[in-house]
């Protein structure tokens, strides 16, 4: 049995008619390939194992650069392998050749939910999850009512008080959206990672489509709120969720996931998905389950291909989460919006 591994055009139809075989998410498509290269990369890749000359497997990812160093990332905000991964050491031998010729100091595989189980023996993994709200033969009334009740007094006070939600798609709503992103990671202390032209990216690559509604809450025409949403077949994914010190007294947050949710409904979608919150954000976890959701486990994947590289990554990685280089990449964002 002969495997190897190529690279393909992740924009180009080989790889379209390859994700339209498999099971799939929407970051896994041509699209977002276009949506990576323009609001995180300019590099974008992607590649396919062949099995006796027939495709079994591949991924969509791009490349993350930083001085003296190169990596491979399968890829924002999942991705991993679809289709049918061949054997641990086939896999490993063949990303590692992969790796070389593209330089990379390591490649990482993103899990995504229920990803099919399989052997990858000689990978680092690192535990994660996410939330998925199941909601399937739901209606629009029987959502609300499957809510614990002070979660549908918060609501119903919401919009009592006035508060609305709208899809708009539009430049100033993107521009609302980014704003209270920064205000947010200022506020809680995380790291401003997402450039606004990603924002953008995902807007303007999904809307021919029908796959994207950015939906903003206000309160007597004033903007308190935002809410970024992309829509695999069978799920729709909640990417971001923010509001103003405003919209915070009016439960922005809450009424913009209950609308978020009820579009989902309408649209026969199976889930929701609440996304990765990251290990120490246990607010955000806590405020996730509260809508009784289902945990369900991720694991992320790393194949080193150069250790020295790969050890000058993990120590920039590292230096950008603290102190004050988060505030130097908070005052970049903020001066590129």
């Amino acid at each position: 049995m002969t495997r190897s591994i190529r690279e393909v055009d992740p924009a180009g139809p080989e790889w379209a008619s390859f994700v339209a075989g498999a099971d799939h998410l929407v970051f896994h498509e041509p699209e977002w390939a276009k949506v990576m290269g323009r609001g995180i990369s300019d590099e974008t890749c992607a590649f396919i194992i062949d099995e006796d000359g027939k495709p079994i497997c591949g991924s969509l990812g791009v490349v993350v650069k930083a001085p003296l160093v190169r990596l491979g990332y399968f890829s924002y905000p999942y991705g991993g392998l679809i289709g049918n991964p061949p054997p641990a050491n086939d896999l490993a031998r063949l990303l590692k050749e992969l790796g070389k010729r593209k330089r990379f100091a390591q490649i990482q595989l993103v899990g995504y939910p229920h990803e099919p189980a399989h052997d990858y023996s000689g990978f680092t993994q690192a535990a994660d999850q996410t939330n998925i709200l199941n909601i399937e033969g739901l209606t629009p009334e029987s959502l609300l009512a499957s809510y614990k009740r002070v979660r549908r007094q918060e609501i119903n006070r919401a919009f009592k008080r006035g508060v609305k939600v709208e899809v708009r798609n539009d430049d100033e709503s993107m521009g609302l959206l980014y704003s209270y992103y920064l205000d947010t990671m200022s506020r809680t202390g995380g790291i401003a990672r997402y450039k606004p032209e990603l924002i953008r990216s995902i807007v303007e690559e999904l809307k021919p489509t029908n796959r994207v509604r950015l939906s903003v809450a206000h309160v007597d025409g004033q903007p308190i709120g935002a809410m970024l949403v992309v829509d695999s077949e069978s799920i729709s994914h909640g990417l971001v969720l923010v509001s103003s010190q405003e919209g915070r007294k009016y439960e922005a947050n809450k009424v913009l996931l209950h609308t978020a949710v009820e579009d989902a409904v309408r649209a026969g979608k199976l889930g929701f998905d609440f996304m990765p919150s990251g290990q120490s954000a246990k607010g955000v976890s806590q405020f996730k389950s509260m809508w009784h959701t289902d945990e369900v486990p991720l694991v992320h994947r790393t194949l080193v291909v150069q250790p020295m590289r790969a050890l000058m990554w993990r120590t920039m990685l590292g230096a950008a989460k603290r102190w004050p280089m988060r505030n130097l990449i908070a005052l970049k964002r903020s001066k590129s919006r």
